[in-house]
């Protein structure tokens, strides 16, 4: 049969519920052996003629060969008048994994609508792209969202599904929007110390507000500072290893925002990262921030956050929430918020032999904020990326402490004076 004519047979068949009629089509398409157009003509058929677009038949093969794939998805978005009817019947997970397909196979061009005349599958296969993607915006659900944050890791270079996103979110906020319970919201009301935590982003803000405490601790009335530092009585002091760091830090998210409770609808867990979760890639501390029985988490999603711990003298220092944080823990993982954590350290009495010493000089801590404030906000698309740089200086301390002995000394003086 011609082409054109058993597609139309198939379809037809498969409108009747012929059972027989889908196992052939789906046993035939992936024979080698047929013509090239038979098998696009059978392989389009399913995608438009049956329920379920045959979706698990013909992915695996769109996937395996991506020429085929496209003559089977140009068919279809040319006879299709709406160019894109097969996808509602897709998942959500799957509608998004097809977007990302189409982004690869057709990239996106300033030319792609500014051409006159009559139009063919290669024109026609632009719109059931931009279809997928205002489905995946329709779709009110956070696993769509995934889908297009997915996608702008994955494209960087495409600014505007921003705005994308940000639509979709909005309306998978309003869809899924469920009250907190009375106690909860009474609860954070009465300590102004709870937090109330629906999205990754507000963990984030959380997370934030406690390394502000810790940063505080660390320069206190007895400073918790000289805890991230080695020392001996003759030869000097030394910073702790990145390891001890970012223990360091863990343990104090771990008593700040488990033990105390700071965020009040949701258990806290503070877990180090471990080698076999990303392939040898070892995130330095992973909060997550789960619910009991009240069914937020399914409604919600996960909300997790990556914090990646640097010292001053890291070589990668500038180049590492690039190439580590976003493109490495962020991209092949299903939490998409990230912050890179960076503690500062001088000190006179640091030993001179010490080659990070250098190295930690050769930048001072308030433009190592600002760039690294400026880099997080240019890396966030498809994720959320925040810096924090947490001071650790020696001196600064080491003069609080002697100004404060000083005038207490004094203070003991006046007194015993007539």
């Amino acid at each position: 049969m011609k082409k054109d004519a058993l597609r139309g047979l198939l379809v037809f068949l498969f409108k009747k519920k012929s059972c027989g009629a889908r196992k052939w089509a789906e046993e035939n398409f992936q024979r080698l052996g047929l013509s090239e157009d038979i098998r696009v003509a059978t392989a389009s058929a399913l995608v438009v003629g049956t329920e379920d677009a045959a979706w698990s038949a013909v992915w695996p093969q769109f996937k395996q060969d991506p020429p085929f794939g496209r003559s089977v998805l140009e068919s279809v978005s040319y006879i299709d008048p709406s160019h894109a009817s097969f996808t509602r019947c897709l998942s959500d997970a799957d509608l998004g994994r097809l977007y990302h397909w189409l982004l690869e196979q057709y990239p996106v061009s300033d030319t792609d609508y500014g051409q006159s005349g009559a139009m063919g599958p290669g024109d026609t296969i632009r719109f059931l792209r931009e279809g997928c993607l205002e489905q995946l915006k329709r779709r009110g659900s956070f696993v769509a969202c995934e889908g297009l944050a997915n996608a702008m890791a994955r494209f960087p270079d495409y600014k505007w599904l921003q705005f994308h996103l940000d639509e979709a979110m909005a309306l998978a906020c309003a869809a899924t929007w469920r009250p907190l319970p009375i106690d909860k919201i009474l609860e954070a009301a009465v300590d102004p110390r709870k937090r109330l935590v629906e999205s990754s982003v507000q963990l984030l803000d959380v997370v934030i507000e406690s390394l502000e405490r810790l940063q505080r601790r660390l320069h206190d009335e007895l400073p918790a500072v000289q805890d991230l530092w080695n020392s001996t009585a003759t030869d000097g002091c030394w910073p702790k290893d990145e390891q001890d760091i970012s223990n360091y830090v863990a343990r104090h998210l771990r008593e700040d925002l488990a033990g105390r409770g700071i965020i009040a609808n949701r258990e806290v867990q503070i877990r180090r990262g471990r080698p076999e979760e990303m392939k040898g890639q070892n995130t330095d501390i992973h909060v997550d921030a789960v619910t009991g029985s009240t069914g937020l988490e399914e409604t919600y999603g996960p909300v997790r956050l990556i914090i990646e711990v640097k010292g001053s003298w890291n070589q990668g220092l500038l180049s590492d929430m690039q190439n580590q944080l976003r493109d490495r823990y962020l991209r092949n993982n299903q939490c998409r918020t990230g912050l890179y954590c960076v503690v500062h350290f001088a000190a006179r009495s640091w030993l001179g032999t010490d080659y990070r010493r250098e190295r930690c000089r050769a930048l001072a801590i308030e433009t190592l904020r600002e760039t690294l404030e400026n880099q997080a906000v240019s890396l966030s698309g498809g994720a959320l990326i925040r810096s924090y740089v947490l001071d650790a200086n020696l001196d600064s301390t080491t003069a609080k402490l002697t100004s404060s002995r000083r005038l207490a000394a004094e203070g003991s003086r006046d007194r015993l004076l007539p």
